[in-house]
């Protein structure tokens, strides 16, 4: 049986490549069967692969590329003028054969249109999500699109939720999960006319669909797949990142404040440990693509290398669960339904 082969942006994120490098190795480390690729510029690239050895590692290879794409670069402009960066060269392997799926913390527009423009879209699908677990007390809840398009349409919302129901069933391992639409209110009538609609439909698809859930009680496990567009959940995810990083420097803060409250801390700082590891976002390593013909794991930009090697984790198990077959299958059905639906 032929190894699993995941091509690797190796010049993507803040830390990158030597971060990139050393998640990787460890990775490659813990998961023999699995091959690791790394597409980036030589000079840098080499460097970060002598400090850590990888002769070590069989299951390790590099390529080398031209110049990386930037993090701020539009991704129209990278993909013209960069054709040989270490993005569309990784996603490129995967249309060929060379690889079986590609993980960046790079550049999320480009990694989006990128994959969007050499992949294809699944079957039934008309615009790819970044689906996002949040934790819960009890466990997650997945939230999809994170910012993958900024302007959508019911239909494309229809897709997000037949991908996070998916996704959550296959990874996160939750029978028939529950579908809720991020909304302003739980009333019926109430919303924008993108999520009126997307209700209509969402309530005459097969999924298990519980009508809307507020802001406030995204995180109260009253459902297991969130979905909202791009635009609403990209400022939802920035959001949640600075209330997280605000109350922990607040609680730092409060600590030092007296002889006290610094013992407190002291005698408390196991479970804020345990807090802490919990959410953060090192721990999920990535978010995937969902919609694109092909795996696709985008990982924060400030990935280090711990965060790394969890997000490669996640790329292997998306393709060994083949979740792209599921979700064409979900829309076969959605399209069954409605043909059904219309002959009747």
């Amino acid at each position: 049986m032929e190894r699993l082969r995941i091509a690797i942006d190796a010049m993507g994120g803040d830390y990158a490549p030597r971060e990139i490098v050393k998640g990787s190795l460890d990775f490659a480390r813990r998961n023999p069967g699995v091959e690791v690729v790394l597409y980036g510029e030589e000079t840098p690239l080499r460097r970060a692969l002598a400090s850590f050895k990888p002769s070590k590692h069989g299951n390790v290879s590099a390529v080398y590329c031209g110049p990386s794409v930037g993090m701020g670069e539009s991704p129209v402009e990278a993909l013209r003028s960069k054709t040989d960066a270490s993005i569309p060269r990784a996603v490129e392997a995967v249309s060929n054969g060379e690889a079986d799926a590609f993980f960046s913390a790079g550049n999320t527009g480009v990694c989006v249109a990128a994959t969007t423009l050499k992949w294809r879209l699944l079957p039934g699908i008309r615009r790819p999500g970044i689906a996002l677990p949040f934790p819960t007390l009890d466990g997650f809840v997945l939230t999809i699109d994170m910012g993958a398009n900024v302007s959508s349409k019911p239909e494309h919302l229809l897709g997000y939720a037949v991908m996070g129901s998916v996704y959550a069933e296959k990874l996160l391992g939750v029978p028939n999960p529950r579908v809720a639409l991020l909304n302003v209110g739980k009333e019926e009538r109430k919303g924008t006319p993108l999520v009126l609609e997307a209700r209509e439909l969402l309530s005459a698809s097969h999924l298990n669909f519980v009508g809307y859930i507020e802001g406030n009680h995204l995180l109260d496990g009253d459902a297991d797949v969130v979905v909202c567009d791009g635009f609403v959940g990209n400022v939802l995810l920035k959001t949640a990142e600075g209330v997280t990083e605000l109350i922990l420097k607040q609680i730092k803060r409060a600590i030092k404040r007296s002889p006290i409250t610094y013992l407190a801390g002291i005698a408390t700082k196991p479970a804020f440990r345990k807090v802490k590891k919990q959410i953060h976002y090192s721990n999920f390593g990535g978010a995937q693509l969902l919609g694109v013909n092909g795996v696709c794991v985008i990982a924060h930009g400030r990935s280090d290398a711990k965060a790394v090697s969890n997000g490669l984790k996640i790329t292997a198990e998306v393709v060994r669960k083949r979740v792209n077959d599921m979700i064409v299958a979900g829309m076969e059905r959605i399209s069954l339904s409605r043909s059904a639906s219309q002959g009747g």
